[in-house]
């Protein structure tokens, strides 16, 4: 048996390659990022309800369809030897975001009685259709976001697997170290063994485990499309997916107090692929869960994501459909990109509307050689018409046509969570920043949201800032500093970003100042500064004075005497 599996090794160097563009692959690990994952509070006491929320944005330039969360609760292990998840559950919403889309997610959930005291994570996990889109349940430390908090309890009273105890095939197995994954050869006898433990008072604990083909969630896809006919029932796929089934069970073990008991799980032998088994020790309303990979060596790939560009498609627009491949099971020496190549025919059909009733848009094949490390194939296309609901079907056979992974999503754009938007502008006048802010939906509509408004200047050092609640527009001052500034707003609600700035170099001046009110004075100058308009007013009343003076006279030398 062989260690160093270049398959997880490439999936733990994902998080540092989230600045490659997509043609490199690795982005689609790291596809959701998190932000702004806070709790009700920083401690918690034992059968509390833990409350949180997080802003969860789709990095990508690809829409993330038919999305689920997954939530991981963890315990650091004293020992060093990594944390033992005490609780692990994916929230009920299904979703779909947009390119860049954002959206806050809130959850609530019990904490058992009895758990151990300590310190305590909470990890976000992301799966969009069958694809690990935000890190892997399976990897500690490779979740896009977490958040801790202190648990108190007076009374512990758990039971908790044992993870330095770890034998797989009778060799030891690290699962905080993917460099101990042992790869198993086809036809062997598997086996899996673990020490658990009862700490406090004596009773009955319950041990249930189950075996998926590569996890949970892509193992109930896989159902899903089994059931559907989209995998043959006699292919070698849905043997895999049967193998998997045969191997789950559950057992009461009645456990003295502070016992320690070793536990053996003889799996037995298992069609080439990858595997993980999920093993749950409960007591009480307690749980210590354990994720074990089981890779078993044989030339098969499997399919890591596909993505379809733009979306809705737009009659005679340029489209794509971009994929990820790799090599599940093939054994690497020194990197994640060595180990054997394995040919493998792509089979892609791009339909208008359901599974059940699409019509096609765009069909194709392909054979590549794929290698342990992602490689990315795509596939462009110029669709004659229009479409706003789309299955992408994807198949991964042998050349010999045995059929190695399929991968069914279904996109619709009544359902897609477009990106919000906030904008800011500004200008300066009089030494005062006047800035204007709009937070609205991808439709224009006005948005309630909570902001952080910071003034810098050009040397970006805080000048001032404030915080305030927004709905749809709102608008302020700063007074300006000299040389140039920079408005930057934050938005806590969608976890949104916005700057504006001038960096041209101006000095301030006093605002200008009112002079008091003057009476006016007399016309100055010559005649000639007089308008036209004044010299025949002048003159018409002049000639009415004459012509009433004349009047009189003539008046007063008629009267009688």
């Amino acid at each position: 048996m062989a260690h160093f599996s270049s398959l997880l090794l490439c999936f733990a160097v994902f998080t540092s390659l989230a600045s490659l563009s997509f043609a490199a692959c690795p982005d689609f690990f790291n596809a959701a990022k998190v932000s702004d994952f806070g709790l009700s509070k920083s401690t918690y006491a034992a059968g509390e309800t833990l409350e949180g929320s997080f802003i969860l944005a789709n990095s990508l330039d690809y829409p993330l369809p038919e999305s689920v969360l997954t939530l991981q609760v963890a315990r650091r292990s004293a020992a060093g030897f990594g944390s033992d998840v005490v609780g692990e559950f994916a929230l009920d919403e299904t979703f779909q975001l947009a390119p860049k889309a954002s959206k806050r997610i809130s959850f609530a959930r019990n904490l058992p009685q009895g758990l151990p005291p300590g310190e305590y994570a909470v990890q976000a996990f992301m799966h969009s259709g069958e694809f690990n889109t935000g890190g892997s349940t399976l990897i500690e430390d490779s979740s896009p976001g977490a958040t801790y908090f202190t648990l108190t309890d007076e009374k512990p009273n758990y039971a908790f697997i044992d993870r330095s105890s770890i034998l797989l095939s009778g060799e030891p197995y690290n699962p905080i170290n993917i460099n101990s994954l042992i790869e198993q050869e086809p036809g062997t006898n598997i086996s899996l063994e673990f020490n658990i433990s009862n700490n406090g008072a004596a009773g009955d604990v319950s041990l249930a485990y189950k075996l998926y083909v590569w996890d949970a969630v892509k193992h109930a896809w896989l159902e899903r499309l089994l059931f559907a006919g989209s995998i043959p029932q006699d292919s070698a796929l849905a043997g895999r997916i049967s193998s998997a089934n045969a191997i789950r069970g559950s057992s009461q073990l009645a456990m003295s107090a502070n016992e320690t008991r070793h536990i053996s799980f003889p799996i037995g032998a298992l069609p080439s692929g990858a595997y993980m088994f999920d093993a749950q020790l409960s007591k009480g309303n307690g749980r210590s869960l354990l994720l074990v990979r089981i890779p078993v060596r044989g030339g098969l790939s499997g399919i890591r994501f596909a993505g379809v560009l733009p979306f809705p498609l737009i009659a005679e627009r340029p489209a794509k459909v971009s994929t990820c491949f790799s090599v599940i099971t093939e054994l690497g020496t020194s990197s994640p990109t060595s180990g054997s190549p394995v040919n493998a025919e792509v089979r892609l059909l791009l339909a208008s509307g359901t599974a059940a009733n699409g019509t096609p848009v765009y069909e194709d094949s392909r054979v590549l050689s794929l290698t342990p490390a992602p490689s990315d194939a795509v596939f462009d296309f110029t669709p004659q018409e229009g479409a706003g609901e789309l299955t992408l079907r994807l198949m991964l056979l042998t050349p010999g046509g045995t059929l190695m992974d399929v991968s069914e999503l279904h996109y619709a754009a009544d359902n897609l969570e477009q990106p919000n938007v906030l904008a800011v502008e500004s200008s300066v006048r009089a030494g005062k920043v006047t800035y204007r802010i709009s937070l609205a939906d991808a439709k224009g509509q006005p948005l309630a949201g909570r902001v952080a408004v910071t003034l810098m200047d050009k040397d970006n050092k805080t000048v001032n800032s404030l915080i305030s609640k927004i709905t749809g527009k709102m608008s302020g001052e700063f007074a300006a500093p000299a040389g140039g500034y920079v408005i930057s707003v934050r938005e806590s609600t969608y976890g949104l970003a916005a700057t504006n700035a001038n960096s041209t170099p101006y000095v301030l001046q006093a605002p200008p100042t009112t002079p008091p009110a003057q009476p006016p004075k007399p016309p100055q100058g010559p005649l000639s500064s007089i308008s036209p308009f004044a010299l025949l007013f002048a003159g018409v009343l002049a000639v009415a004075l004459i012509a009433l003076t004349l009047y009189t006279i003539k008046m007063f030398k008629r009267k009688p005497q």
